[in-house]
């Protein structure tokens, strides 16, 4: 994976994350919380599986 893809998917996690912490799922939509966190946990996979660390903290976000 290029690691520009591995970086925007792991920002697009951590702000996934952040909306979860603050409201379980964004505020006035549709979605359920299952289907949240799947796909959070589908992002995680595929930068653990191409880069070999999770998307939480993922060291690519503090490269310069």
């Amino acid at each position: 994976m290029k690691s520009n893809v591995a970086k925007v998917l792991c920002e697009v996690y951590n702000e996934m994350n952040l909306i979860s912490a603050r409201d379980g799922v964004p505020v006035g939509s549709n979605v359920t919380q299952e289907y949240w966190d799947d796909i959070m946990n589908r992002i995680n996979e595929i930068v653990e599986t191409e880069t070999g660390h999770t998307a939480h903290c993922h060291p690519i976000l503090y490269e310069a």
